[in-house]
């Protein structure tokens, strides 16, 4: 049986993955392992027999420490899944798509990193494939995203943030550069940069038509938990057809047609993002997109990709 080594299992991220695995049932034994002495009952302590012993390790926490961790793996010709954002494509990291991509597992080689993009790429990456036929001119996304965005520590400060503010009370700003509840901002240039190279990764085996298309990214921070949203905006050739886009959308992988009255709040809990509001015009094409930032904005994604891996070839 193959061990799974879930590095940083204390995090929120890590919790919502072993949620995903256990969900499926695998024939793996999942090794929930944390760096902190402050552990729950469930976790162990992470120590050189454990690195050791494990088949794949997943890194769910980032930092110099995590990093330190990564290249320990590497050099025991470990194959990691990177889902913190410590490797990057400078470091030889290959980002990968679970679930989206059917052959990403095959990425997940010994001694080498494959990145799961956080967030809003997999979704916005199956929508532009589905999309293909309608010969897109350039995409526009802006998108809204969760606290949960800087994990376990954002969702502890927001929820004390909303409680002074309610008690009329000053709110502390460790976390964040601003009170977040009630509030929002958009997020450095260089996320947006590093999102729009993440979706021409995507693009590359899924839409590879579309790799050199002019992508146009804005990121917000909103008081949410764990529900994030975004509105896509595509330029097309023509006036496509309503019911024909609607089909490519519904019919694309990890998406899912929504009820025209639905909320962010509605995806939650879901391994799929809903599409709705779609508005088609004279060289248009629009959409809002609602999905669980802690299932397919990551968890889910890596949690497809351990899935085909440990799949018999």
């Amino acid at each position: 049986m193959k061990k799974i080594l879930i590095v940083g299992a204390h995090t929120a991220v890590a919790k919502s993955l072993v949620e995903c695995l256990l969900e499926r049932d695998l024939d793996a034994e999942l090794i929930r392992a944390t760096t902190t002495d402050n552990i729950e009952a469930e976790l162990t302590l992470l120590d050189e027999q454990t690195i050791k012993s494990a088949d794949l390790a997943v890194l769910a926490f980032g930092g110099k420490f995590a990093r330190g961790i990564g290249e320990g793996l590497l050099k025991l010709k470990k194959p990691v899944i990177d889902l913190s954002g410590t490797f990057s494509p400078t470091d030889g990291a290959r980002t990968v798509f679970g679930g989206l991509d059917p052959l990403a597992h095959l990425q997940v080689e010994p001694g080498s990193v494959v990145s799961i993009p956080i967030g809003p790429a997999a979704p916005v990456v199956a929508a532009l494939e589905a999309l293909t036929a309608f010969l897109p001119r350039r995409a526009t996304v802006v998108t809204q995203e969760s606290a949960v965005s800087f994990d376990q520590p954002g969702l502890d400060e927001l929820s004390a943030q909303v409680r002074a503010v309610f008690n009329m009370k000053d709110a502390e700003t460790e976390i964040f550069r601003a009170t977040l509840a009630f509030n929002s901002w958009p997020l450095a240039p260089e996320s947006e940069e590093a999102m729009i190279a993440q979706l021409r990764a995507g693009l590359v085996p899924r839409a590879p038509a579309l790799v050199a298309l002019p992508l146009f990214v804005t990121r917000t921070l909103v008081p949410t938990f764990s529900a994030d949203s975004l509105v896509l905006e595509v330029e097309v050739e023509g006036t496509p057809d309503a019911e024909t886009v609607a089909g490519a959308l519904a019919a694309a992988r990890t998406l899912h047609k929504g009820d025209p009255e639905l909320v962010a709040l509605d995806a939650v809990g879901r391994d799929d993002a809903l599409v709705t509001h779609l508005r088609v015009g004279p060289g248009r094409i629009g959409a809002w997109m609602a999905y669980d930032r802690m299932r397919l904005g990551s968890a889910t994604q890596a949690a497809r990709l351990i899935e085909a891996w440990l799949a018999p070839r």
